[in-house]
């Protein structure tokens, strides 16, 4: 990225996941987390580029300006089409677990995000 930004321009980077620090809630969906961290980890993804990202940037030689995590929000509110592709990524993730088990941490989520 340093190589190819012109002198004096930006670099910005959004939404860099951190899987290994994800809140799950509520608590049945803790599983659903710590079984798609271990399956990305295992297909070779690095589940904590979200928190090192900036040390990675700066050994780079790029010059940081902002690095910090999004927080999380709540609102009561049904769930659209962001939760159905959510879900989808979910399930292809964890192709290996039961389809029924997946469908009812899928209807747990959505009576969470309902309740808000």
């Amino acid at each position: 990225m340093a190589r190819v930004t012109k002198t004096g321009g930006s670099i910005l980077l959004l939404a860099e996941p951190d899987h290994e620090h994800r809140i799950d809630l509520p608590k049945e969906l803790h599983a659903v987390g710590e079984k798609q961290t271990a399956s990305l980890s295992s297909q070779g993804a690095d589940v904590s580029i979200g928190s090192r990202l900036g040390e990675w940037l700066y050994a780079a030689g790029i010059n940081v300006n902002l690095v910090g995590l999004l927080s999380s929000e709540w609102a009561p509110k049904p769930p659209g089409q962001d939760f159905d592709l959510e879900w989808q990524i979910i399930f292809q993730d964890l192709n290996k677990y039961p389809t029924v088990w997946l469908e009812r941490m899928k209807e747990v989520d959505k009576a969470a995000h309902k309740l808000g």
